[in-house]
């Protein structure tokens, strides 16, 4: 648990012909998210990704889910099939502009598929998005709450 003086330093460090190209997710007041430094205050649980641009003009989509455990996401790509899982919640994928990416986001037992947020910010679980910029995106899940 963190108490809100825990300040965190996220620096982005891109593989060999990659290059940094923005911070996503919960990045609110960490200041400009095209920086690849930033400082992020731990005043509640984030999830942050970085996103890099690929070699040879090659776009990225990453998919995650959140929490981990509470489901897993599929991505469908023209090159085959990618899935999470319990122990790497995060897939990505490298698409030329123009891919036609869909993913589906899959409630674990016990837990209930609440949305999708981020580059895609729509409720139900399949979704079809089209690799025009690098996209990022992510699968949320919940346990209901059951009341006597």
């Amino acid at each position: 648990m963190y108490d809100n003086n825990t300040v965190v330093i996220l620096i982005a460090v891109p593989s060999e012909g990659y290059e940094f190209q923005r911070w996503t997710g919960d990045v609110d007041g960490v200041g400009n998210t095209q920086d690849s430094t930033i400082e992020v205050v731990m005043s509640k649980d984030r999830i942050i990704a970085v996103n890099f641009t690929a070699p040879g003009g090659l776009l990225t989509v990453i998919a995650e889910a959140s929490p981990v455990v509470g489901g897993f996401v599929t991505m469908e790509t023209p090159c085959g099939s990618l899935t999470s899982n319990s122990v790497q919640g995060v897939i990505s994928f490298g698409c030329s502009p123009g891919t036609a990416v869909t993913l589906e986001a899959v409630a674990a037992e016990g837990y209930r598929f609440r949305g999708w947020k981020g580059d895609v910010s729509v409720h139900h679980n399949n979704v079809t998005l089209t690799a025009d910029s690098s996209k990022t995106v992510t699968a949320h899940f919940s346990k209901p709450s059951h009341f006597a």
